[in-house]
């Protein structure tokens, strides 16, 4: 993302994530994200209930 005028392959990437930094790198900032997520897809889960049961 921050490379200019040229493309570089994912799969480089993730080497030199994993070579530098080992397999944890990989996932990094996945916590804090599940925490962003799932309380939308909680609510996501309860519209939908809540629509289902209003059709009925």
């Amino acid at each position: 993302m921050t490379a200019q005028g040229r493309s570089v392959p994912m799969t480089v990437i993730a080497f030199s994530i994993l070579r530098h930094e080992g397999p944890l790198g990989l996932f990094k900032g996945a916590v804090p994200r599940f925490f962003w997520i799932a309380p939308l897809g909680a609510m996501n889960f309860a519209g939908y209930e809540l629509a289902k049961k209003a059709i009925e």
